[in-house]
């Protein structure tokens, strides 16, 4: 075989190599399937997932509900035992320092009463009187309240115009007012004496406290 005869035989071994390659190329897999296109990852979208925000709910109002309270009982004078005080109010048969106070500042208006720090008879008359003379309900019980109006007061009547101790005129008045007539309408031993540990007697007055006692005689007592 000459020389020209190779040539011609390599060129077309050449030709049918280039032409299967092509075919490869262009046909895809050996299988018939149509080539798969891929998309890089750069380009794959990362956009992120919609979430639903939480609806705000507003707590429900809470109303207060109004605690009731009893009633305060006041105790029978004349007390059988006397009880340490627990603050305002105070009432009968308490015992302690706010009681102590609160007959000293009654001192000014009813001279005479006992300051023993017992919340006694006596010191209940006189705070209803008090209440009365001032157009309030007469409970005899103390209020915080109704302790520094009394501190603060200059005479029964807390501003009125009648003067804070009573002259001589003003006592007789008084004793023609709450008192019976008794021996010519005189104060006797033995009406003080019926006095003496008995603060509920319509007698028993700021005005009879000061005349049984120029007779000498105590009818205060406790509290």
């Amino acid at each position: 075989m000459n020389q020209n005869s190779r040539h011609r035989i390599v060129r077309h071994v050449a030709g049918v190599a280039a032409l299967a390659v092509f075919a490869v190329g262009c046909g895809g897999s050996s299988d018939g399937d149509e080539p798969v296109a891929s998309t890089p990852a750069s380009e794959v979208s990362t956009a992120p997932v919609a979430t639903e925000a939480p609806v705000a709910t507003e707590a429900p109002e809470v109303s207060e509900v109004p605690v009731a309270t009893d009633p305060i009982e006041i105790p029978t004078v004349p007390c059988a035992e006397y009880v340490d005080e627990s603050g305002y109010p105070l009432k009968p048969c308490d015992k302690g320092v706010l009681t102590e106070t609160l007959q000293r500042d009654l001192e000014s208006l009813f001279p005479g009463i006992a300051i023993d720090g017992l919340f006694g008879g006596q010191t209940f008359e006189f705070i209803k009187e008090y209440q009365t003379s001032n157009g309030l309900e007469a409970t005899g019980l103390v209020s915080e309240e109704l302790a520094g109006q009394i501190a603060d007061a200059e005479s029964l009547g807390d501003g009125s115009d009648a003067a804070t101790a009573p002259d001589d005129t003003t006592v007789d008045t008084a004793v023609e007012a709450d008192a019976p007539a008794v021996a010519g309408d005189e104060v006797t031993e033995e009406l003080c004496n019926g006095l003496v540990g008995n603060p509920d007697d319509p007698d028993f007055t700021s005005a009879r406290i000061e005349q049984c006692g120029d007779l000498g005689i105590d009818i205060v007592g406790e509290g």
